[in-house]
């Protein structure tokens, strides 16, 4: 359609929404007297039509010509705009202030870099276990598994290394551990944690970490699958490993927990002796004094 018919059928369609809404109006009713025949007031009525229409036909004419300035701009060639930017850049690219402008636009943008699980596993086995939680948690599930994945991909390759195979374990755990774990994931990844605590017993039946992590998990189990008497087992026998090492802070957890089991089954006898024990060769834990208090 070329500019003038585009502006004639504007130009129609606006006087047609004009007429209506002046002239198509109700008739007046049967008892209202007729209008007035002056003719002077008449004239004065079609002088005003006459400039609204005028006015509406002026209105119109410019927002077609605002249109078409826009869809001049939006028809420009973008490769053009380019090269002109581009020029510009080149032009001024060596002036102090573009220069630190640019420089300061690149160092706001955030660095992206691919997630390397070999890497970020490496930094979460220097954390303590309660810090590497909290790593974990913050973790998108996709980093997580992608952790798990690296992890059973690394126990395959290396079958014999007891400690690869308790990473594993405890890296289901921190799965079961993770925000927004269902029930039957919960289950899942707790047989096959103590599947791996249980293969690096095999591996190394004084395996500090190995025992420990498979004591805890049975420790935990619903009293009815009978797990306490066998976590005491297990305690028991970690207990009487690390007194033949040096003390070290974690090994005062194993008193701990043993004699809590203890008193769980009603021995309050045997758990303080545990207590007393562990408290000996851990003067400075404050859970074993706090039991001793009681």
């Amino acid at each position: 359609m070329s500019r003038s018919m585009l502006l004639a059928s504007v130009l129609a369609s606006t006087a047609t929404a004009f007429a209506v809404s002046y002239f198509v109006v109700p008739p007046p009713p049967s008892s209202a007297p007729p209008p007035p025949a002056d003719t002077g007031a008449l004239g004065q009525r079609i002088a005003e039509l006459e400039n609204r229409v005028q006015s509406l036909r002026d209105e119109a004419a410019g927002s077609l010509q605002g249109g078409a300035t826009r869809r001049e701009v939006a028809t420009l060639d973008d490769a053009a705009i380019e090269r002109a930017v581009h020029a510009w850049l080149e032009r001024n690219r060596g002036s102090g202030e573009l220069a630190t402008r640019l420089a300061e636009a690149d160092a706001s943008k955030p660095i992206e870099t691919a997630f390397d699980p070999a890497a970020t596993l490496e930094a979460l086995w220097k954390l303590d276990w309660e810090t590497q939680s909290q790593r974990w948690s913050a973790l998108s599930k996709e980093q997580r598994d992608a952790l798990v994945t690296h992890l059973e991909d690394l126990a395959k390759a290396n079958p014999s290394d007891a400690n690869t195979q308790v990473r594993l374990g405890e890296a289901y755990v921190q799965k079961i551990l993770a925000p927004g774990t269902g029930f039957m994931e919960m289950a899942k990844y707790g047989q096959a944690a103590d599947r791996q605590f249980t293969k690096a017993l095999e591996l190394d039946d004084h395996h500090w970490d190995a025992r420990f992590n498979k004591a805890m998990g049975l420790a935990h189990q619903p009293a009815v699958l009978g797990g306490r008497p066998k976590a005491i087992e297990h305690l028991e026998i970690l207990m009487a490993q690390q007194e033949q090492l040096s003390p070290e802070t974690r090994h005062s957890g194993v008193y701990l927990i043993l004699g809590n089991l203890w008193a769980e089954q009603g021995n309050q006898e045997k758990a303080r002796e545990i207590w007393e024990r562990g408290s000996r060769r851990h003067p400075s834990a404050r859970d074993l004094a706090e039991r001793l208090k009681n």
